[in-house]
């Protein structure tokens, strides 16, 4: 390679290090294989992903999602789609280690009542991407990203493309994901502790079979974010339009993944009418059995009888909150961060996303 060689960049993708040669335009990372383009303008890359889905295929990804208990019955059916466009949102991705000291005890008690205390220290160093939206989303509901597994990256040329405009600062965003990456150092420090033994330390380790631990009581926390890579990300997705008895709703497509990102579809009526009936009767026929008890108790039994109406009240109490609010928000279906009074539905994007690789903790 001729020229001045350029050493220290990091892959938005992986974080991995990059070498190429001063005035280059186009990068290329050679542990994950993306190719980005590369601004000269205060140190930030942009990197644009492909658009791996039809128009088609939304509809269709749309269509499975209106299947679901809670929406209107025979809404795939039903529905009328108005407009299928694809547009390319812009996000500002980090990529850090997060490292985080946290101390506390859990508390276990003993047959006769007695607490004991069992301290507790946790060293966490691992590496973390946040990511938010770089623009004014309006309704569709999105807030960040997180990188399918074989997304293809593309030269960053939003020229010819239905491209948001980036409207939100790279300062204002950076210090956000700084004290996100931060504040869930913490939260895995002390609030999500797994164990496991390695050579006598113990260690943490992504598994679904470990066993979890959560702190009682957090008596110290300090984290530190140490920046490895930040970019601009250009990232594809489908906007959805369509309409069921004269009222509009949107769903938001991942361009890559076909997954629905956010959305808000019509409730349906007969689950409202559902937990209007029977969770309204239930509830009343818990309490009404409840106080008809006290007649089968006498003398000392009458603590028992206390307890078990006021156990059922209580019971009775948290069914008709639940049962209110499914006929309140029961009209309108909500996916992701989709903005309205509704039920919630489908899985949320995280903000900040754990990397595995390259990570260790250690638990005392």
């Amino acid at each position: 390679m001729s020229g001045k060689v350029v050493v220290g960049l990091t892959c938005p993708a992986c974080g991995g290090q990059i070498t190429l040669e001063e005035g280059d335009g186009l990068a290329c990372c050679k542990f994950c294989g993306s190719f980005f383009a590369l601004d000269a303008e205060e140190g930030v890359s942009k990197i644009m992903y492909r658009m791996e889905k039809t128009a088609d295929d939304a509809k269709a990804a749309v269509r499975a999602w209106m299947k679901s208990g809670k929406t209107a019955k025979n809404l795939e059916n039903l529905a009328k789609f108005t407009e299928v466009s694809a547009a390319y949102l812009p996000f500002w991705r980090l990529i850090a280690r997060g490292k985080a000291c946290v101390c506390g005890y859990t508390e276990t008690r003993d047959s006769k009542g007695n607490t004991t205390r069992h301290p507790h220290e946790a060293l966490v160093n691992r590496e973390y991407v946040y990511s938010e939206i770089a623009c004014e989303a309006g309704d569709l509901g999105v807030r960040s990203i997180q990188l399918p597994e074989g997304a293809r990256a593309v030269s960053a040329d939003t020229a010819d493309l239905p491209a948001f405009p980036v409207t939100v600062s790279k300062d204002e965003c950076r210090e956000n994901g700084y004290a996100a990456i931060r504040r869930q150092a913490i939260k895995d420090g002390g609030g999500e502790m797994q164990s496991g033994n390695i050579g006598g330390l113990k260690f943490t380790y992504s598994s679904s079979f470990s066993k979890q631990r959560t702190l009682d009581k957090v008596t110290f926390s300090r984290a530190f974010c140490i920046p490895k890579g930040f970019s601009l990300i250009y990232y594809p997705f489908y906007i959805v339009r369509y309409d069921f008895q004269g009222r509009s709703y949107m769903a938001t497509v991942d361009g890559i993944t076909g997954r629905i990102v956010s959305g808000r579809a019509p409730g349906n009526t007969g689950r409202q009418s559902w937990f209007a009936g029977i969770g309204g009767a239930a509830a009343g026929t818990i309490a009404g059995a409840a106080t008809a008890s006290v007649s089968f108790f006498a003398g000392e039994d009458i603590k028992i009888s206390i307890a078990i109406i006021i156990f059922a009240y209580v019971f009775a109490g948290i069914l008709l909150v639940v049962t209110w609010k499914q006929f309140r928000d029961g009209g309108e279906v909500l996916t992701g961060y989709a903005k309205g009074r509704g039920i919630s539905h489908g899985k949320q994007v995280s903000m900040v996303e754990t990397m595995s690789a390259d990570m260790f903790d250690y638990y005392g």
